[in-house]
């Protein structure tokens, strides 16, 4: 779960990873553990406006195992949220009678 760290400190992103448009898997510095040389990097882009993320690229075989675990918990979330929605259809409860009862502006 990402947690907002602009509460308790820098406005430093706690993704774990990010995924770059070339498809490039990066870890997420901050989660490592980082040298001097990091330190004043991070110094420096904390002086802009924003979140920051500032990532390394993970090796091909670190790609292919954090994108296989995202996959698998995907496919579990998506699981629940079809179960409990065929649940709801089993018992009526569905979308379009939530609409039919919903009070006038509101879903």
């Amino acid at each position: 779960m990402m947690r907002d760290r602009r509460r308790d400190g820098p406005r430093v992103h706690d993704a774990a990873v990010a995924i770059a448009v070339d498809g490039t898997v990066l870890l997420n510095v901050a989660r490592l553990e980082a040298s001097e040389e990091v330190r004043i990097v991070l110094r420096r882009a904390l002086e802009e406006r924003g979140q920051l993320f500032i990532g390394v690229a993970a090796t091909p075989r670190e790609a292919a195992r954090i994108l296989g675990g995202l996959a698998d918990g995907v496919e579990d979330a998506t699981s629940h949220v079809i179960g409990a929605r065929r649940a709801r259809k089993r018992r009526g409860d569905h979308v379009s009678a939530r609409l039919r009862t919903a009070p006038r502006g509101r879903p």
